[in-house]
């Protein structure tokens, strides 16, 4: 297709567009609320359970939560997100954007 080949010549030309990042997403047991026990019988039984997750590019994790007194998304070391227990990472490929264009997405 012509339109293909517009595109590869397109990277060609901007060696930073061909830059890819990886994206993960961490997958955390609940750990309030009797959830991680929850986790524990549902999980071998592939029922579900009650998750956290949060989603690592350029070296930060990024969620969202709320707390009595806010609510929004933040970020924080990857696999760090506090009461949670981190429990597995899975890859959800990569991403080309640079990181101000991810950061400014997160913004809208």
């Amino acid at each position: 297709d012509d339109e293909e080949e517009e595109e590869e010549d397109d990277d060609l030309k901007n060696p930073q567009k061909q830059e890819k990042y990886q994206v993960w997403l961490h997958v955390y047991d609940v750990k309030f609320r009797g959830a991680g026990m929850l986790n524990s019988i549902f999980r071998p039984l592939t029922l579900g359970g009650a998750f956290h997750t949060g989603i690592e590019v350029y070296g930060r994790e990024w969620s969202f939560g709320a707390t009595a007194h806010e609510c929004g998304i933040f970020a924080y070391p990857p696999k760090t997100c506090e009461p949670h227990r981190y429990r597995e990472s899975i890859s959800l490929g990569f991403t080309s954007k640079s990181e101000l264009a991810v950061f400014e997405s997160l913004l809208r």
